[in-house]
Order: C-alpha cells, then structure tokens, then sequence
C-alpha cells in the first residue's frame, strides 16, 4: 500500500461572506475615532473631578 499525500483544502467562503466581513471591518474603523474621543472626554472629566476634590 501506498500513502498518498493529502493536501490541505481551502476553506469555502462565500462572496457574500467576504462582502459581509469587509462590511463590518469598515464599520468598526469608523467607530474606533469616535470611542477614542469619548473615552477622552471622560478620562478629562475624571481628572478634573480629581483635582478638583484635592483642594
């Protein structure tokens, strides 16, 4: 008996898949400057309520 060499497939993804996961990858890219402002502005308010309290 001979072994043969198995090769590995390729998974099989959809156009509409990719379409779906370009999608999402878009969206989350122009969600991440508006949460890094957010978190800014809260990071602002805590150190000003900080220093605030310390006088």
């Amino acid at each position: 008996m001979t072994q043969s060499a198995i090769e590995p497939s390729q998974p099989v993804v959809s156009k509409e898949y990719k379409i779906f996961l370009k999608e999402i990858k878009e969206r989350i890219l122009s969600f991440q400057p508006k949460a890094a402002v957010a978190v800014n502005q809260e990071l602002i308010t805590l150190y000003w309520e900080i220093g605030a309290a310390s006088r």
